[in-house]
């Protein structure tokens, strides 16, 4: 399918040829002539149904995938690990990111924190009603066996606002920019000459496939690029209007034209990284780090299975009067045979008796097993599962702390390099390709807006800090309670407003810091005036008292009275 760019930049479609594209192409596939071999084999035995273009883009049908996949633990460790990214930093099922301003005091504006949930219930229904949560479910695989994966992010032909394609390994080279962040890509891709027509127009058709187009060889395929790069890369134009290009071109010919290009408001693409060493612009992975346990695994298992096929069925050394009856499947278990005495004792017999010791093998195949997955972090993503007996709150808290632990890099990266980047372009579709957000109020125009990540793992890493601060609270209140100076060392507010922020608390749930000052001098008040009553009521009752006591022919009141007088 083709995506439509944010728009055509119409004007500067001739400021450039298609041959400083084809030469930028073949440099950046030049740069990746390192990367191609290890990512081949990762294909093969991680996950092959991926990878296009990586072994022939002119014959894909050459190879046959996982033709040497003998056990099929790899696909379940990657598929465990894939589903338990998904479910613990994008579940559809729950909210995993909240907006704020990163000002407190605007979030107290009733009209702010309006404009800003406005905002993020928007953001999340375009999501739940585009492709996202399945394209992100691949880019997870992508990530995990080839160490980045790649989608495009463009405004929905079908009607809709937004819709993503996660590319494959093989059909895409990058580039970093000088901040070392990926801001080039150049992808491989297909089109038949209709397809073309109908996305180019016919005018825009390179020979070839206008005679394709005329001879009705309406399936033929024709290899193109598309380059998407910071607007003016190659020419140094400039635009007030586009940020990124697209550009189209033939991989292939002498035709210097290119067939489109289209400008892009906002960068298109996500391009993450699992990890990555200086200013590599391609990462290593989980698949990559366990291909040689994976080689191992195979090895073994091909060896196990071939072990228990000469012992089930070996190969039989019997006389030739016997040897055509036995190849036509004459004789079979239970059958009578009938043999002469010289020849019976050597008429059937195993040509070789192998000794193979197999339940060694196997725990050795198992050790193996468990290391591939320990590789793929299964473990970490089922530790609640596999864990035996009941766990109460506190331990299931403690096991997800030690998961985010354990994955913190990686998803501070995800943060960065994914969601941040997705959140951003599907704001800029809605607001400038769609207008489905007002204008945000005066108070904050032109300001940046907060981004929390909410979901499972990042909750779980931020409960990491909880634990110190409570543990923190628990030792200073032991250390007032014997030094009762020591108290003022202790900031409660501010625990308190960490402590939400870290358990991820509803802002409305906790007080400003100007609420709770006007009602502390409410409650001051309050005390000074009951202080007051108090001590007018104990007056009254002392003056009661001196009223009814008696002294000779007067209460005491009266004579106190008479003697101040």
């Amino acid at each position: 399918m083709h995506y439509q760019p944010d728009g055509p930049a119409s004007g500067y479609a001739d400021t450039v040829r298609a041959e400083a594209y084809r030469r930028r192409w073949g440099e950046l596939d030049r740069q990746a002539d390192n990367w191609k071999p290890l990512w081949r084999e990762v294909n093969e035995y991680v996950l092959p149904w991926s990878g296009r273009f990586l072994h022939s883009h002119r014959d894909r049908q050459e190879v046959r995938r996982g033709q040497n996949v003998h056990n099929s633990i790899t696909y379940n460790a990657i598929h465990t690990a894939a589903s338990g990214l998904h479910g613990g930093l994008t579940s559809p099922s729950r909210p995993w990111f909240e907006l704020s301003h990163p000002d407190e005091e605007m979030m107290e504006l009733t009209q702010v924190r309006a404009w800003i949930h406005l905002v993020q219930n928007s953001q999340r229904q375009v999501l739940a009603q585009s492709n996202f949560y399945a394209a992100v479910q691949d880019l997870y695989y992508e990530a995990l066996a080839y160490g980045q994966g790649v989608s495009l992010m463009e405004r929905d032909p079908g009607g809709g606002v937004v819709r993503f394609r996660t590319l494959t390994c093989g059909e895409y080279r990058l580039a970093n920019g000088a901040d070392l962040r990926i801001n080039t890509l150049y992808r491989r891709l297909t089109m038949t000459a209709p397809q073309m027509a109908e996305a180019f127009g016919r005018d825009k058709l390179p020979e070839p496939a206008r005679r394709a187009l005329d001879d009705k060889r309406m399936d033929q395929s024709f290899f193109l690029v598309q380059a998407i790069q910071p607007w003016g890369f190659l020419d140094n134009a400039h635009s007030r209007e586009w940020q990124y290009e697209s550009v189209y071109f033939m991989e292939e010919g002498s035709d210097d034209d290119i067939l489109a290009r289209r400008g892009y408001r906002s960068k298109p693409f996500v391009a993450v990284r699992w990890g990555a060493i200086g200013d590599d612009v391609y990462g290593y992975s989980p698949g990559q780090m366990a291909l040689a346990d994976i080689r191992q695994l195979q090895t073994q298992e091909r060896a196990y299975v071939n072990s228990v096929n000469w012992i089930a069925d070996p190969a039989w050394l019997v006389s030739d009067s016997m040897k055509d009856r036995l190849a036509r499947g004459e004789i079979r278990p239970g059958a009578i045979v009938g043999a002469n005495p010289q020849e019976a004792q050597h008429l059937f017999r195993p040509l070789m008796r192998p000794q193979f010791d197999f339940a060694n093998i196997r725990l050795k195949i198992q050790d193996v097993e468990e290391r591939i997955r320990s590789t793929f972090y299964n473990p970490l993503f089922l530790m609640v599962q596999t864990r035996r007996g009941s766990m109460t709150a506190t331990e299931v808290m403690q096991l997800v702390e030690e998961k985010a632990a354990v994955l913190g890099p990686v998803l501070e990266r995800f943060q960065a390099e994914l969601f941040d980047p997705i959140l951003e372009r599907v704001f800029t579709i809605m607001t400038e390709e769609f207008a489905m957000i007002p204008p945000p109020p005066a108070e904050i125009a032109g300001e940046g807006i907060k981004i929390d990540y909410t979901s499972m793992l990042a909750q779980a890493q931020k409960q990491a800090g909880l634990s110190g601060m409570t543990h923190f609270l628990a030792m200073a209140g032991d250390i007032a309670g014997r030094f009762p100076s020591a108290a003022l060392k202790i900031n409660p507010d501010e625990a308190i407003d960490q402590l939400a922020y870290i358990d991820n608390v509803p802002p409305k749930a906790v007080r400003s810091d100007d609420e709770v000052a006007r009602l502390r001098e409410e409650m001051a008040e309050m005390e000074r005036r009951r202080a007051e009553l108090e001590n007018m009521g104990q007056a009254a009752d002392v003056a009661r008292t001196l009223g009814d006591t008696r002294v000779g022919s007067g209460t005491l009141m009266e004579t106190l009275l008479a003697s101040m007088q």
